[in-house]
């Protein structure tokens, strides 16, 4: 029983660390949003940009907004 317990600890406790890192992920794109104007100029030198745009589309719709 003892051994049940401790184990059912461990997946609670990873379960929160989740939760926290999707939290932290929220607070850089809001910082991501300030900086948009000093990334505009670093996507145009980047060939890559439109490649990066796509896979955000593909991922998650509404990282695409941060991106433009």
């Amino acid at each position: 029983m003892k051994k049940k317990k401790k184990k059912k600890k461990k997946k609670k406790k990873k379960k929160k660390k989740k939760l926290k890192k999707k939290k932290k992920k929220k607070k850089k794109n809001k910082k991501k949003k300030k900086k948009k104007k000093k990334k505009k100029i670093a996507i145009k030198k980047d060939p890559n940009w439109i490649l990066l745009i796509f896979i955000s589309i593909s991922t998650f719709p509404s990282n695409a907004a941060y991106h433009f």
